[in-house]
């Protein structure tokens, strides 16, 4: 019925399983951001401890549901064993744990505290074993081989499975160096390159350190600069990156700007520990134009989502102020009106509203006929907005996206849904009406089952206050807006 991450490491993962599935995402679980990694801490006791401060599940959103939790691993299972048990006690039906990754099977000796194998339960236990001791329905995990297929063969360091010799330098990024993070603020820029080398460029100072790819050293020929490597070669910027990073700590730099790799591969990886070190502080260097469309019922808190989409630099276009403005300046939209609903605009060219209303709300057909013309004028309309348009966030809100249309223009299309219960008291509150006059409004639009099935990715609203569910919406709409640019990014429009 739902999928939802782990938050942080299983969310990417979620969105796409929720994609390729067909199954709902939604955000289940809330994190505490003043916790860190829970499997690190010393003991065992300590470890679910903090599982329940670090997580919170979000029981409108979970309860009754069968739900596929996505995560990035499995280490001791202490975590994910905690995990499950709050969704249990949250209301879950049922609970199907995928890892977006193999079995973990050999400790890390650097900056984790697993000494040995003893300590992986990928060690000593089946898939289904697994399942049991952390009390899922089912478990499964990415295998080798689909990784290798995915991101090419793998060869696997000696530093990913035991300790180097004195002065042996790691081939692959891992956790040599506990502190990463420079005592200067951090910056990562993203995106192709040559645009990221401009965007820092133009924003460096005479105090400011830089972390480039080799080609754009030339460009700060007064800064301190670390580099990276070629662009190209993400092996060498995967040696490099520790250094880069920590050699600023012998420095007086002010602030470090940081060119980074795109998410192929290794860079990954790469991106990360640089994305990490600045407190994920990251500009986009060359932003494409997305468009989101997003849908839902009265209620259901689509003024929140669009809110967090606001916070995130995006512009709302609002296609019912977008028709109204149509009605005013668009004079063969007006004269195709009048001549199917002849007399509602006045003798002054006003459009009389009520008499419009009770023209198409009194039978369907008239209300489709209506539709039909607004959606045939107003579609060209935001084309041509769009088209004109600089690149950037947009989202197209509209009742009716998907019935006119308008969900074509739209990168992804998201349904905003919540319980209907929390609909009723939502609307009862905001509206001062009635419990049956809410539940009549309700009813009378179309259920959240059609906006699940028609549109790309799901936004269920199960928090108790507005405040709570546009931060829940705001990593969502982050984590979908990054994915989209990589897209885009390596040429899938």
């Amino acid at each position: 019925d739902l999928v939802i991450g782990v938050p942080d490491s299983g969310l990417d993962a979620a969105l796409g399983y929720a994609r390729a599935s067909g199954i709902p995402y939604g955000i289940g679980l809330i994190k505490n951001k003043y916790i860190g990694r829970t499997f690190i801490s010393p003991g065992q006791s300590q470890r679910g401890n903090l599982v329940r401060i670090k997580l919170n599940p979000v029981s409108s959103v979970i309860r009754g549901k069968r739900v596929v939790l996505i995560d990035d691993s499995i280490v001791r299972g202490t975590t994910s064993g905690r995990i499950v048990q709050l969704l249990r006690a949250a209301g879950a039906k049922e609970i199907h744990m995928r890892i977006s990754a193999p079995p973990f099977l050999h400790p890390c000796y650097y900056g984790t505290d697993i000494d040995s194998r003893e300590h992986l339960i990928a060690c000593h236990h089946t898939v289904e074993e697994i399942a049991e001791i952390i009390g899922a329905d089912s478990l499964g995990y990415l295998p080798l081989e689909d990784l290798e297929r995915l991101i090419g063969h793998i060869d696997v360091d000696k530093a990913v499975t035991s300790a180097l010799k004195e002065g042996e330098k790691p081939k692959a990024p891992g956790m040599k160096y506990r502190h990463y993070a420079p005592k200067a603020p951090v910056t990562v820029f993203t995106g192709a390159p040559e645009a990221s080398a401009r965007e820092i460029s133009r924003r460096a100072g005479p105090t400011t350190g830089i972390i480039c790819f080799d080609e754009f050293a030339h460009l700060f020929p007064t800064q301190e600069v670390h580099t990276l490597g070629p662009s190209n070669d993400k092996l060498a910027q995967a040696q490099r990156v520790f250094d880069a990073l920590r050699t600023f700590d012998n420095s007086d730099v002010t602030e470090i700007l940081a060119q980074c790799p795109d998410s192929r591969g290794l860079g990954l990886a790469v991106g990360n520990r640089l994305k990490k070190a600045a407190g994920f502080h990251v500009v986009e260097s060359d932003s494409q134009r997305i468009v989101l469309g997003l849908t839902g019922g009265t209620g259901a808190g689509k003024t929140s989502a669009l809110n967090a989409i606001r916070e995130l630099g995006g512009e709302i276009i609002d296609c019912d102020a977008v028709y109204h403005e149509m009605l005013d300046n668009d004079q063969e939209l007006r004269n195709t009106i009048n001549a199917a609903f002849p007399g509602v605009f006045g003798a002054d060219g006003k459009l009389n509203r009520q008499k419009l209303g009770q023209e198409v709300f009194a039978k369907k057909e008239r209300l489709d006929k209506l539709n039909a013309i607004v959606f045939r004028f107003l579609i060209p309309e935001l084309e041509r907005r769009l088209d004109s348009a600089p690149d950037g966030l947009y989202a197209i809100d509209a009742i009716n996206l998907i019935e006119s249309g308008l969900d074509r223009l739209c990168d992804r299309t998201i349904a905003v849904t919540a319980p209907t219960e929390l609909r009723v008291r939502r609307i009862m509150a905001r509206d001062n009406i009635s419990e049956q006059y809410a539940r009549l409004r309700i009813s009378a639009q179309k259920p959240d089952e059609f906006y699940r099935s028609k549109c790309d990715l799901e936004l269920n609203n199960g928090a108790e206050t507005a405040e709570t569910f546009q931060r829940e919406a705001k990593l969502f709409f982050e984590r979908l807006v990054e994915s989209l640019r990589e897209e885009k990014r390596h040429g899938n429009k």
